[in-house]
């Protein structure tokens, strides 16, 4: 099979899909009222957010822009609520996406507000950071649906914590 491109063209002209396991929850719309936990990762885990000083993030002007872009998700959609706990890490960004479908407004995917955040940050950081020409994030993010209040509770206090374990955090590069 060719490598690269030419094996993506071969694939998508044979309506073979690419090998990937999805994380998603099977048989469930992400378009539902409730809340999802969210992590989105830098592309390589480039630490381009800020720094861990004493157990406290200190953003670089690019975490800022990620941390207005996270509220602005609001703005966007009227069905879509940020948790006021969210964390911006040098290499990551936490946070709970609140969804609501009870006024019968359009739902967007989790992937489409992903997506769109990504997308307005890169936006955003090429404005005022010319130099940046690489992509922002990785491909793709973790979630979870959060199912009930200690789940609630539970990751918010994982949020609130997390610059302090910076050291041991799964992100953590050395």
């Amino acid at each position: 099979m060719p490598r690269g491109f030419a094996r993506r063209l071969l694939q998508t002209m044979n309506h073979e899909l690419p090998n990937r396991r999805s994380v998603r929850i099977t048989d469930f719309t992400y378009r539902l009222t409730g809340a999802c936990y969210v992590t989105i990762c830098t592309a390589d885990r480039r630490e381009l957010l800020g720094s861990v000083l004493n157990g406290a993030c200190q953003l670089t002007d690019v975490g800022v822009i990620v941390s207005q872009q996270w509220h602005a998700l609001a703005e966007r959609w009227a069905t879509v609520n940020v948790d006021v706990t969210h964390i911006v890490m040098p290499n990551h960004i936490h946070g709970i996406i609140w969804l609501d479908s009870s006024s019968g407004n359009h739902v967007p995917r989790l992937g489409d507000i992903v997506g769109a955040f990504k997308s307005e940050v890169t936006k955003a950081v090429r404005k005022t950071h010319r130099e940046v020409s690489s992509s922002l994030w990785q491909r793709s993010f973790y979630d979870h649906v959060i199912r009930d209040e200690d789940d609630l509770l539970r990751i918010r206090q994982y949020i609130e914590t997390n610059p302090a374990k910076w050291e041991e955090d799964e992100y953590y590069r050395t």
